[in-house]
């Protein structure tokens, strides 16, 4: 299992989709939790540092990473070995990031989210809870196509959103004048809605606060798409009822990701955050 392919990577095979690679210092909880993901058919290797993930990863990829409480410290550290494998994997694999933190605090949160946790947990902890949440974290979205409605005025831009998502298996359909996006999310029925910030005559922000002004509306994911950096601007579309916020130009398959994620988290686990009580 250690030993690395002539590409640098053991290319994912079918196990892939049953293997977690778990950080911890082998404290009895982590060992239970082991056990019962084991118990559920899962593939799990227990690594005691960094070194030895970096070193696993480069010989083959799993399908998750969990990161027990004894290696929150190491949480940063951790999520950029990820991104660092997903990026140069071929072809492009995603890995979940799973954490256990020691509290419920900003403090946790804010690290999960700047590492990119798809699944923060606190305590108190139960195992077969934990084991309950992460299938379902793993399980594959509906076989029904994901539905993406594009507002972008710029005609060149959203062609080129609709035809990346349509290649990733989705229906998308774009609406150029933001004025009728009410109109369009009633007839097109999306499951995701994929906003540029900036339009003539009503930027994306005031559109993002008429959807949210409907009851009917109020989960619908909402993503933005900027070109701008200021951090200001993307707190002000955070604010205003957006779920993300991407910067342009964007690489296809981290639209399709951030698309797929939030679809997932929006159908499986309702309007909340991947970021939950344990």
């Amino acid at each position: 299992m250690r030993s690395a392919s002539k590409a640098g990577f053991a290319a994912s095979d079918e196990s892939t989709a049953r293997r977690v690679y778990c950080l911890s210092d082998g404290n009895p909880f982590a060992l239970e939790l082991g056990q019962r993901l084991e118990a559920e058919g899962y593939e799990i290797e227990s690594l005691a540092n960094l070194d030895e993930l970096s070193e696993l990863l480069m010989c083959m990829l799993p399908q998750a990473l969990l990161v027990d409480v004894s290696y929150m410290p190491e949480l940063a550290s951790v999520g950029k070995i990820r991104g660092d494998m997903q990026q140069r994997s071929q072809p492009p694999q995603r890995i979940l990031l799973v954490a256990l933190a020691g509290r419920n605090d900003l403090e946790s949160r804010r690290a999960a989210h700047q590492a990119g946790v798809d699944l923060l947990l606190f305590p108190p902890f139960e195992s077969g809870e934990i084991v309950r949440k992460m299938q379902s974290l793993f399980a594959p979205t509906s076989g029904e196509k994901v539905r993406v409605l594009i507002v972008e005025d710029d005609h060149a831009a959203a062609l080129f959103a609709q035809g990346v998502l349509a290649n990733a298996g989705m229906e998308a359909q774009a609406e150029h004048d933001p004025m009728q996006v009410l109109d369009s999310i009633k007839s097109f029925h999306p499951d995701l809605v994929l906003m540029d910030l900036h339009m003539p005559h009503v930027n994306g922000v005031e559109v993002t606060m008429l959807i949210r002004e409907h009851p009917a509306f109020a989960r619908l994911p909402i993503v933005f798409l900027s070109g701008e950096s200021d951090p200001d601007s993307r707190l002000e579309a955070i604010s205003a009822g957006g779920d993300d916020f991407l910067f342009k130009p964007i690489r296809p398959r981290h639209l399709i990701a951030a698309v797929e994620d939030r679809v997932r988290e929006s159908r499986e686990h309702g309007p909340d955050s991947m970021i939950q009580s344990g």
